[in-house]
């Protein structure tokens, strides 16, 4: 069978033989001891080392000493560097996309996307780096995100471009649901872009568990912009990959949308407040 020196790395203990004796030459007594196999199958590691020019055996005496040959390992890292320069090019060109969707997404998004169902503007008696800190960090939303009068829990925040926010919903009647968000866009302190769904216990997306025509996915942008101190807050929303069914259901329920997010607002606002005090 015809040998080759990446048949011979793809083995781990014929690669920390490689490193052992890249270090000094060794007889094959010496390389055994250091290994938790027996000296045959150190042998045939040895063997088949040899027949990629890896290594060398030379005679000294009675005792045969085992040699590195680096200079072999060139063939792997000329193979690996043309791929490695792929990929760099690759990554270079998904941050430069990346950099131009951020770059677009930071602007006004009623400049863009004029076509959202729900719009929501309120006013925070607190500076912007404090809001955006309220819907970013898992300590802050565990006290005031959600419906009012209810309890949440968050599960897991993967604050990043396709990280998960999942959070719990304990109700007064010791019912529970689960929501989640998918992170889009995230400007600190200017812009939150995610895709909300209602949730199962393991994060996976399920339909409204009271209206089936509501959309498995809202697309949802928060913005805050500060003035004399305080933060003008405005929430987006519209139907994501929906269908018109889908959508006609969620332009229908906007105005219950809008009073459940006055209901959510107020504890925010309590919240604020109260750090402010603290």
């Amino acid at each position: 069978m015809r040998r080759d020196v990446f048949q011979a790395i793809a083995d781990p203990t014929r690669r920390e033989i490689i490193q052992l004796l890249a270090k000094e030459p060794m007889n094959l007594n010496a390389v055994a001891d250091r290994f938790a196999v027996s000296r045959p199958a150190i042998s045939k590691h040895i063997k088949v080392l040899t027949e990629c020019g890896l290594i060398q055996i030379r005679r000294q005496g009675r005792e045969r000493f085992c040699e590195a040959r680096t200079e072999k390992l060139k063939e792997v890292a000329q193979w690996v560097a043309q791929y490695q320069a792929l990929w760099d090019e690759k990554i270079d060109q998904l941050e430069n996309y990346l950099a131009t969707l951020q770059s677009n997404s930071i602007s006004n998004p009623m400049d863009q996307n004029n076509d959202f169902t729900f719009v929501s503007t309120y006013e925070l008696n607190a500076p912007r780096e404090l809001v955006f800190q309220a819907w970013t960090q898992a300590e802050h939303l565990a006290g005031w995100f959600g419906p009012k009068g209810m309890t949440l829990k968050v599960i897991s925040l993967d604050l990043r471009p396709g990280g998960m926010f999942h959070y719990e919903i304990r109700m007064p009647s010791g019912d529970m649901m689960y929501g989640r968000f998918i992170y889009g866009v995230i400007a600190p302190p200017e812009r939150l872009e995610y895709i909300t769904s209602f949730a199962d216990a393991n994060g996976n997306p399920v339909h409204h568990p009271l209206s089936p025509d509501w959309p498995l996915e809202i697309f949802s942008v928060v913005t805050f912009e500060e003035i004399n101190g305080k933060t003008k807050m405005t929430l987006y929303g519209k139907a994501h990959n929906a269908s018109d069914t889908e959508k006609q259901a969620f332009e229908t329920g906007a105005g219950s949308l809008k009073q459940g997010w006055a209901g959510t607002i107020q504890q925010l606002h309590s919240y604020l407040s109260n750090l402010s005090k603290s």
